[in-house]
């Protein structure tokens, strides 16, 4: 009957799709009968709404078994306690897989190997879930996953798509982050289907054609970091992107010496993380301080 209803409510609903395409809709299931939705038709209210409905807690418990996956699932999905934890700062690896058949505990295993030992993998059903990871030495740099993708199809004849979150204290906000991070997600999978491994930066001008004025401080805050209240580094990176990147002109214009024009494009590359010789994070930093 619920189905029956959401299918009204979602006309372009299946009950199944192409395996390669399966990633493109969001499961829900009863009574032992499914039905995919768009994920380009939910926002991320409707997407938490429906997880909170139809995710029964017999399902819950069989794909979350150990204390830790139920703590952090009740968190996320059911906006209960936060979980007590060493962790001081984490990084959410948010994934889908197109065929939940698999052994997911075989999967939870192999995917697992790549983090540190005490990271921990979250379903959210048989084909999406989440892996935390503490802050640590040696986190995988985001060129790294397409790796980690090729080794797991290969080895689960199975397509993987992963968005790398960013890092975040342990606090409440973490529900505020990972609701817009599950957001560029759906985002990315609806502009972005070909390509396997997104995050915030490969992400954020799709973000912009889907309108995010609501939430633009938070993208903000995310992609310039505390340099964001820097006027001068600001100035500096804006200038500098509309001369073309040509550090000549931009001290020129700026009346401030190459050596001096250099350390705060270092600063800024250090602070964001957004490398500014190159064009696509040029154009996306450049983006970013227009909206300020």
């Amino acid at each position: 009957m619920l189905l029956q209803k959401l299918k009204k409510q979602y006309p372009s609903a299946v009950e199944s799709a192409p395996q390669n395409l399966t990633h493109q809709y969001f499961w829900v299931s009863t009574d032992g009968k499914q039905l995919g939705i768009p994920l380009e038709n939910l926002t991320s209210q409707e997407q938490k709404l429906l997880t909170t409905l139809f995710n029964d807690s017999a399902l819950e418990n069989t794909l979350n078994i150990t204390a830790s996956q139920k703590n952090w699932y009740q968190f996320f999905t059911k906006q209960s306690e936060l979980p007590l934890t060493n962790w001081k700062y984490i990084r959410l690896i948010y994934f889908t897989i197109a065929d939940g058949d698999v052994s997911l505990v075989d999967f939870e295993q192999a995917i697992l190997s790549f983090f540190h030992s005490d990271s921990v993998l979250v379903w959210e059903n048989k084909t999406s879930g989440y892996i935390i990871e503490g802050k640590h030495r040696n986190l995988l740099e985001f060129h790294d996953f397409p790796k980690v993708i090729s080794t797991i199809e290969s080895d689960f004849y199975n397509t993987v798509q992963i968005f790398v979150g960013n890092i975040h204290e342990v606090s409440y906000s973490l529900l505020t982050h990972f609701s817009a991070e599950n957001q560029c997600f759906a985002i990315a999978k609806q502009h972005c289907s070909h390509t396997k491994h997104h995050c915030l930066k490969t992400v954020f001008p799709y973000l912009l054609l889907n309108g995010i004025i609501q939430q633009k401080d938070w993208y903000l805050q995310q992609l310039l970091g505390e340099t964001i209240d820097d006027q001068e580094i600001i100035k500096t990176v804006k200038t500098y992107i509309q001369l073309n990147r040509n550090a000549t002109l931009t001290a020129k214009e700026l009346f401030i010496h190459r050596n001096s024009l250099q350390y705060r494009i270092d600063k800024f590359i250090e602070k964001t993380n957004l490398d500014i010789k190159d064009f696509h994070d040029a154009t996306l930093a450049y983006l970013c301080i227009l909206l300020l």
